[in-house]
């Protein structure tokens, strides 16, 4: 699988072949378009990245909790353990008959006291133990409510933050359209004006009482050989400078939020010391696999 150009490279290229290069408002435009939805993707991956390592430290931390369970648990066994032997020894030594010694028998009596008192201990550090689990379990629970409840509402702001972009592109291109049409038609019809003006006063056009348009025709005879012959090109070059700027703005714009996106992601995996394929790859497995 190929590797995909950083989004530095994707900007270079769009500088360079596109905006440096003399193009039209409608590809340049459309380009731009491109850039956004290959800037959408990488916003995605971040949302993906802010999900998957909340989840991640959710998990890491669940584990940590319910390991640190397990080892008190695993003690409490061993008391318990240790509480057996010193029953069945109390139990042995009953079973030859009580001691004749009182001392000997107030010892045994105190013994089966202590192991009473431990007993209770230990039960009641058991169900401590069993009511701590279970606010582990609650609060595990609640906290990735919460990542799911956070990760549902960003979907709204990023599409939102799309129709923004292409509402705004699309108010650009309108406007372009309309500056190219009024700036088009300085030279289109001054330039004849002008022609016209210069014919009178030279001579070369003389005034005629019956028609208006022979009055001037150096003028109409000027602005058709403007308009079939220069028109398009004098448009296209006003297109050309007023897109180059406006596409310049907005690609610069679009570099910040980019480069400000790219580094979210990669402080994430710097923090969660996984890549984001990583976590990606983390996200189709079950949970309790988490990234150790």
């Amino acid at each position: 699988m190929p590797i995909s150009q950083s989004y530095q490279g994707q900007l270079l290229d769009y500088r360079q072949e596109v905006l440096a290069q003399k193009s039209s408002p409608s590809i340049r435009f459309k380009k731009l378009r491109g850039l956004y939805e290959n800037y959408s993707l990488d916003a995605e991956d971040l949302a993906v990245m802010e999900y998957g390592t909340s989840l991640i430290a959710a998990e890491r931390n669940y584990d940590g909790l319910k390991g640190a369970c397990k080892t008190e648990h695993q003690s409490l066994k061993q008391l318990q353990r240790n509480l057996d032997e010193r029953t069945l020894a109390i139990e042995q030594q009953l079973y030859l008959g009580l001691p004749d010694d009182l001392k000997e028998m107030e010892k045994v009596i105190n013994e089966q006291e202590s192991i009473l008192v431990d007993q209770q201990k230990i039960n009641q550090l058991e169900e401590e133990l069993l009511e701590k689990m279970r606010r582990i379990d609650i609060d595990h629970g609640k906290k990735l409510a919460i990542i799911e409840q956070s990760s549902a509402n960003k979907t709204i702001p990023q599409k939102k933050a799309r129709e923004d972009f292409d509402l705004n592109i699309d108010a650009e291109e309108l406007k372009i359209a309309k500056k190219i049409r009024i700036l088009s038609l300085l030279p289109i019809v001054f330039i004849p004006i002008l022609v016209d003006l210069l014919a009178e006063k030279f001579g070369i056009q003389k005034n005629a009482e019956s028609h208006f348009i022979f009055n001037h025709y150096t003028f109409f005879i000027s602005f058709l050989i403007i308009e079939f012959f220069f028109a398009s090109r004098i448009r296209s070059n006003i297109g050309d400078q007023l897109s180059k700027k406006s596409c310049g703005l907005l690609v610069s714009e679009l570099e910040i939020a980019w480069a400000e996106n790219d580094n979210q992601i990669k402080q994430l995996e710097k923090t969660y010391g996984a890549s984001l394929k990583e976590v990606k790859d983390w996200l189709d497995v079950p949970k309790e696999e988490v990234i150790k």
